[in-house]
């Protein structure tokens, strides 16, 4: 189901999560456990469509600025601790934040349409 991603920034995020599939078409992250509008969803999919300018950055505490993270590959962590999103034209600008092992981390890109796949039912 195509999701609005305003709902998806008032929502709280503390979730463990994995790339599933990354590609220049699309992007599947598999998310633990997602509760929108009091429903608790385990085992859900976000999907994003057409992926793009793909970047990363890492909180340097010492200097109080954001520097370009070292680690693209896995930028956050294991853990989403905050959503943001807004349109930027006709695209989609979407950050995750998290705790990596460096520190303090955002991990973002472009993307056309967000998707929420349920795969596991609701508890």
């Amino acid at each position: 189901m195509k999701i609005d991603y305003i709902k998806l920034q008032k929502i709280e995020w503390n979730t463990i999560f994995n790339v599933e599939f990354k590609s220049n078409k699309i992007l599947i992250i598999r998310i633990e456990e997602l509760i929108i509008d009091e429903v608790n969803h385990v085992n859900g999919k976000l999907i994003f469509e057409k992926p793009k300018r793909e970047w990363a950055m890492l909180w340097n505490e010492k200097e109080k600025d954001w520097e370009n993270h070292p680690d693209i590959d896995s930028p956050i962590g294991n853990k989403i601790t905050a959503f943001y999103a807004k349109m930027i034209g006709e695209n989609i600008l979407i950050s995750f934040g998290g705790n990596h092992s460096l520190g303090l981390s955002r991990w973002g890109f472009y993307v056309d349409e967000i998707k929420f796949e349920i795969t596991e039912g609701l508890h």
